[in-house]
């Protein structure tokens, strides 16, 4: 798959805890309305195994001038899915503000496990 790293939000981030993405995407349009047309959502790939933790959900937050209000949440995945290879599709709103980030939410600590994070059309 080619991917353009403008729609990266997590490239083989190591979490531990509860933690932003590492990038903040700006859409460079004050209302995008991305999910117009194609569903729009965010893929989540486990890129090596989470251990040590109980569970973890990922959430999109969005905003007109920061990403600071919640836009949607998956459920909390157990540790014993989050293993190399799991991915997971979470759809979004029709409506999106212009900036988009990920706010992943740990219960307990890993102390192993990074995941990659983008914005991309269903297929």
């Amino acid at each position: 798959m080619l991917l353009d790293n403008a729609l990266v939000f997590s490239k083989d981030q190591a979490i531990t805890a509860t933690a932003d993405s590492t990038n903040v995407l700006d859409t460079n349009v004050v209302d995008p309305n991305l999910g117009k047309g194609a569903e729009i959502g965010v893929v989540f790939v486990v890129k090596t195994p989470f251990a040590n933790a109980t569970s973890m959900t990922f959430e999109v937050y969005h905003g007109p001038s920061s990403a600071d209000a919640i836009l949607c949440r998956s459920m909390a995945f157990l540790e014993a899915a989050l293993v190399k290879g799991f991915e997971f599709f979470l759809p979004l709103p029709k409506s999106v503000s212009r900036y988009l980030k990920v706010v992943y939410t740990v219960v307990g600590t890993h102390n192993a496990g990074t995941i990659d994070a983008y914005l991309t059309v269903k297929q």
